[in-house]
């Protein structure tokens, strides 16, 4: 693929459903009615930015970057929401683009730390985020608790 053919930009509703099937490629299934709703709540904030890497063809990539508020422990940072790129093109700069829009969107608002949750069984993202430049601090195990029937 020609790299000078990509284009990051600001993600619109008419990108949801390859932003859905990019989804569904990391295991993520969500229903159009579900994504539609959550992209225009996240859309209105300035606390959030939704970014795609697209072709003249397709979306082939995106990536969420959100404010974290503060904690008593912790400064405002950003957090990388999610980032994919189609299996297709992995390996070619895309989401390195996709990070650079991201974090310029942090350094813009003046947060001055960039957050990253990966899975652990995620092993090509962990080195393709510390050849961004990130490193591991920590690991933690998640619990949840459904608190409705309808979030099981």
């Amino acid at each position: 693929m020609n790299k000078s053919a990509i284009t990051i930009r600001e993600m619109r509703e008419d990108d949801l459903s390859a932003v859905r099937g990019l989804a569904e490629q990391l295991g993520y299934p969500i229903s159009l009615a579900d994504l539609s709703q959550r992209f225009a709540w996240l859309n209105k904030s300035s606390d959030h930015k939704l970014f795609v890497a697209c072709t003249d063809a397709a979306v082939i990539g995106w990536v969420h970057v959100g404010k974290e508020m503060s904690s008593l422990l912790a400064a405002d940072r950003a957090d990388i929401g999610a980032l994919v790129v189609d299996t297709q093109v992995r390996s070619q700069g895309i989401g390195a683009n996709l990070m650079m829009a991201a974090e310029k969107w942090a350094t813009d608002k003046n947060l001055k730390l960039m957050r990253v949750r990966s899975n652990m069984k995620r092993t090509d993202a962990h080195r393709f985020y510390q050849r961004q430049g990130y490193e591991i601090v920590k690991s933690w195990h998640l619990f949840t608790k459904a608190l409705r029937d309808s979030e099981r």
